[in-house]
């Protein structure tokens, strides 16, 4: 069943795959020390990462994909997004893309999940920053030009070529009226500025990497070559729906470990990021 991790040609549809791969990332992956724990990054090849996450305990409480690239999106990192007690070492940002001043009408917020999110415990908010931002397909339809990526819209008002919305922040009450943890999660079209069918080194298994040109700046696309509609052409358009993810200032060293803090209480009905991974 294609997910986010089949996007980057790893074939993770169940707990015991999930187990494994987890396990391989802990062990062979790079050691990244972080408050709480620390994590472990297995790079695989060709941009595809897993990264687990290791609490004080030695227990795996996530696995997260990355996709490393080279495009820089300058965002205003505004808000830590809470981790959860599941998995205390993750956790995302809530930014703002354009310029500085949040009330910026060119600008739109957005949220993106950070595989090492604990070892930036030091950052202070709010930061202009470069992110190496990856955008990890649940599913993708691709246009040879702009005038098929309209014609395909059957209802206005028609979305730009580039444009992009934070379905993440959409949050909505539960029974008990708590609003739910906004997620990296977005939809968005932009303009294919290159691509490549790309191979996983560990796997074998095929993905396709895109460099692609959105509202605000450039984002590193991955997609399994199943949830792909259409042929990907540089100089068309791609939409789609996607899981965020990325580095912040990835040219730079890392802060330094920040003290660390006790984990947030989870709220109830609550599902760790990572088991959502697995859903469309």
């Amino acid at each position: 069943m294609p997910n986010v991790y089949s996007a980057l040609g790893f074939r993770i549809d169940g707990e015991q795959a999930f187990g494994m791969y987890a396990m391989m990332a802990a062990v062979q992956g790079q050691a990244v020390p972080a408050p709480g724990g620390r994590y472990g990054r297995l790079a695989a090849g060709a941009g595809a990462e897993l990264w687990v996450q290791v609490d004080e305990r030695g227990a795996i409480s996530g696995l997260q994909p990355h996709l490393a690239g080279e495009s820089r999106f300058v965002l205003r990192l505004d808000t830590r997004v809470p981790s959860t007690e599941e998995s205390p070492l993750d956790g995302a940002f809530q930014a703002w893309a354009g310029e500085a001043e949040g009330n910026d009408a060119s600008g739109f917020p957005l949220v993106f999940h950070a595989p090492d999110f604990r070892t930036l415990d030091g950052l202070s908010l709010p930061a202009r920053l470069p992110v190496q931002l990856a955008a990890i397909a649940y599913g993708l339809t691709a246009f040879p030009d702009e005038e098929a990526y309209y014609a395909a819209q059957e209802t206005e008002p028609k979305f730009a070529a580039e444009s992009f919305i934070p379905s993440g922040m959409f949050n909505f009450a539960d029974d008990a009226g708590t609003l739910a943890t906004p997620e990296p999660r977005a939809l968005f079209s932009g303009t294919v500025l290159d691509t490549e069918w790309r191979t996983n080194p560990l796997t074998g298994l095929p993905f396709c990497r895109m460099r692609v040109r959105t509202l605000g700046g450039e984002v590193d696309v991955a997609a399994d070559p199943e949830t792909v509609d259409g042929e990907i052409v540089v100089g068309g358009i791609v939409r789609g729906e996607f899981w965020m993810t990325g580095r912040i200032n990835p040219d730079a060293p890392p802060p330094a470990p920040a003290a660390a803090q006790p984990a947030p209480a989870s709220k109830a009905g609550r599902r760790p990021w990572w088991r959502r991974l697995f859903g469309g």
